[in-house]
């Protein structure tokens, strides 16, 4: 096996000579002559039967095919080789000691020659095979040498090939570049085909739920909300100026013939939904709130839609009043409200309560349809909030998912659009309950024909414009349940003035008579208590403040003006004094009934006026009957007729004391008798001012009289004192000074 490797290197390192060159032909030569000098090639082992064999083994292996296999060849040279290695002085010291050998053993000379010869004939035999195999070898090197050629043609003919292969390869690439960048454009161009199909076509499943799939899946609503999403992208594309106009409206078209395709099939399928609207507490299917709700964006299919709700729930409500009416609620709670007919109060109250819950709840259905979803509630509902709560989870439950869907699908409401949607509501309502106004009407009319009293009836007239107000704002001001209230209200206010008027013209036809205390009579304190039930119903009615005083003047003046003429009327046959402190008594009793509602104020003003005219009256009536009593009536009328010719005259006049009536001997008896009255009265006596009811009227008169009188006494001790008058020693003629 080493051998074998030696050779295998050996062999190589000869393939890998140039042939073609001297040198190698050289080494040849010096080769051949080398081993062409040597005698023997195998005397060197160590008995003739090592050397006798390898002869045979060569013998053996020349016999061989001259066509045997190039690996066995280079094995037998490659051993030839190692064996030519031994050198010269290894071939005659061999022959050396075999001479040696042979001579010591005393052989004949025919055993020597043999010997030699046969050693000659091996060795010459050894030089034949050697030259066999090398020629072998060079058989063999030539043959490499060709196919060394051969290789070298295939070689260049190769490199050349490679050459224009090369070449060749380089146009493959650039055109493969210039492929792979057109095929990258034409991916782009796909994805930008794709992209623009995905934002403004419908996918299959898309146009499936669209023209034929059910209603009540969230995906048909999902893909009408892409139909208007396309169709608001095509109408921006149509914009672009580098768009084409017409690809741009060709999917406008068709998103238009989608979209009313789908419209079409909403209205039929709410049409046939609104049958739920016939019971009284109606199931609504949650995607029926999504569909009237998109409706929204057509106004006659929502318009039709609304009105064949309005048309039923117009008769439920109707119906349902009715009941209300005559049989009451379920198992007869709540009763009928027709029970309490004889009580006009409680009989309206109950219709108008009634009225306002229906007109909240159908309202609540309705903003959940079109506004706000929420869960409708019954009028009649009277279960506990746990079990409320139980049953609202459990629907939020069963429809949380599909609602939540199905708002993301609904388009984007905007102010406008929530108050249109809001006077749908409105409106609706108003059609509603334009069935339940006539029972109510007409019932109203009864209540006021039973003429229940003046009082009661402005009573009525606040509670419907209370409620008119209430439910005037869930509805439409132009609705027929609000006009009804109108009328029934401006219907019971005609008869409230009616009343009053015939009761006034009762008192105007005969007036009360005055009592001996000269206080208010009692056809005055009776109005006067209808009046305050009045003002206090107005104060707790809903008429902004602004507005109050001009809203209630009418009543005022229908409730005030009659009670001052009728008091005028009683006190036509009284003295002045008499009549003024009557007059005071009944205007300080109206004045007081009016004066806590800030709305009267002006009418307060207008009272608190006339009493003060009353109060003068009553002032100069009393203090002339106490300058009277006390004996300076006289002196004091002719000093004020003195007084007042004087100042005209410019005080160009005698002295007062030369003035008849005002001589000092007159007012000196005068003066005596003041003091005696004085001192009989022992205090300032006012007889009608005591019978002033209120103690401040009263306080006002009495200090008022008194302040005239001192007046009056304080001129006169003026006038007395004036030296310019010549009384002698004035002193002496009016002992008391004014302070005293």
């Amino acid at each position: 096996v080493m051998n074998e490797s030696i050779a295998v290197r050996k062999l190589n390192n000869v393939l890998k000579i140039r042939t073609d060159q001297p040198a190698f032909f050289q080494s040849l030569d010096n080769l051949a002559s080398f081993y062409g000098s040597e005698d023997i090639l195998l005397s060197s082992s160590s008995s003739v039967a090592c050397s006798s064999s390898a002869p045979s083994r060569t013998l053996s292996q020349r016999k061989e095919p001259e066509v045997a296999d190039a690996d066995r060849v280079t094995t037998t040279s490659k051993w030839e080789l190692e064996r030519a290695r031994f050198g010269a002085t290894d071939l005659n010291d061999s022959e050396k000691k075999l001479s040696a050998l042979l001579t010591g053993k005393k052989s004949g000379l025919s055993q020597r020659r043999r010997l030699r010869s046969a050693i000659e004939h091996r060795q010459l035999e050894g030089h034949r095979q050697f030259l066999q195999s090398f020629g072998r070898v060079h058989s063999v090197l030539d043959q490499v040498q060709h196919s060394v050629q051969a290789m070298r043609l295939s070689c260049d003919h190769m490199s050349e090939r490679l050459e224009t292969t090369r070449t060749q390869a380089g146009k493959i690439i650039a055109q493969a570049r210039e492929l792979q960048s057109e095929r990258e454009r034409n991916q782009l161009h796909q994805e930008a085909a794709d992209a623009f199909l995905c934002k403004f076509q419908l996918s299959a499943e898309e146009r499936e739920a669209l023209t034929s799939g059910s209603i009540e899946c969230v995906e048909f609503f999902h893909a009408l909300a892409r139909v208007r999403q396309i169709s608001v992208d095509s109408k921006v594309l149509l914009r672009n100026q580098h768009q084409r106009a017409d690809l741009s409206l060709s999917i406008m078209d068709q998103m238009s013939e989608l979209e009313q395709t789908a419209f079409e099939r909403i209205y039929r399928w709410t049409k046939s939904q609104c049958i739920a609207f016939q019971h009284v507490s109606p199931e609504i299917h949650p995607m029926f709130r999504t569909a009237v709700r998109t409706l929204a964006e057509r106004e006659m299919l929502l318009t039709y839609c609304l009105t064949e709700i309005q048309s039923i729930r117009s008769k439920v409500v109707h119906r349902c009043f009715i009941e209300a009416l005559q049989r009451g609620g379920p198992r007869g709670t709540p009763r009928p409200i027709e029970l309490h007919a004889h009580d006009p109060l409680r009989y309206t109250g109950d219709m108008l309560a009634w009225l306002h819950q229906a007109v909240a709840g159908e309202s609540e259905i309705l903003r959940s349809l079109l506004i706000t979803p929420l869960r409708p509630r019954t009028p009649n509902d009277s279960r506990s909030c746990n079990a409320e709560r139980e049953q609202q989870q459990q629907q939020q439950q069963a429809n949380s998912d599909t609602v939540a869907l199905s708002t993301s699908t609904l388009p984007h409401t905007t102010q406008a659009n929530a108050e249109k949607l809001l006077s749908h509501v409105k409106r609706v309502l108003g059609h509603v309950f334009e069935t339940a106004g006539r029972p109510f009407r007409f019932r109203f009319e009864q209540v006021l024909s039973s003429q229940p009293g003046a009082v009661v009836v402005y009573k009525l007239a606040n509670l419907l414009e209370f409620y008119a107000h209430t439910i005037g704002e869930l509805m439409d001001s132009e609705a027929a349940l609000t006009r009804t209230f109108a009328e029934c209200r401006a219907a019971a206010m005609e008869a409230f003035f009616v009343m009053i008027r015939q009761q006034s013209d009762a008192h105007l036809v005969s007036p009360p008579l005055v009592t001996a205390d000269l206080g208010p009579p009692q056809a005055l304190n009776s109005a006067l208590g209808r009046l305050a039930v009045v003002l206090t119903t107005f104060e707790g009615s809903l008429v902004p403040a602004e507005q109050r005083e001009s809203a209630f003047t009418p009543v005022l003046a229908a409730c005030v003006d009659p009670l001052l003429q009728m008091c005028t009327l009683s006190a036509a046959g009284l003295e002045p004094g008499e009549m003024a402190v009557f007059l005071i008594n009944c205007l300080a009793a109206l004045r007081a009934c009016l004066q806590p509602y800030q709305f009267a104020s002006a009418r307060c003003e207008i009272l608190s006026a006339q009493v003060h005219a009353h109060m003068n009256t009553l002032v100069q009536t009393e203090a002339l009957d106490l300058v009277t009593r006390c004996g300076l009536a006289t002196v004091l009328r002719i000093f004020q007729d003195y007084h007042v010719r004087r100042t005209k005259d410019d005080g160009v006049t005698p002295p007062m004391s030369t003035v008849p009536g005002l001589e000092a001997s007159t007012i000196a008896g005068t003066m005596r008798a003041f003091e005696a009255s004085l001192l009989e009265m022992g205090t300032l006596q006012t007889p009608l001012c005591q019978k002033l009811l209120l103690p401040e009227v009263r306080q006002e008169a009495h200090s008022r009289v008194a302040a005239t009188f001192i007046a009056a006494y304080t001129n006169l001790h003026t006038a007395v004192s004036d030296a310019e008058n010549a009384y002698p020693t004035p002193q002496s003629l009016l002992r008391l000074s004014p302070d005293q």
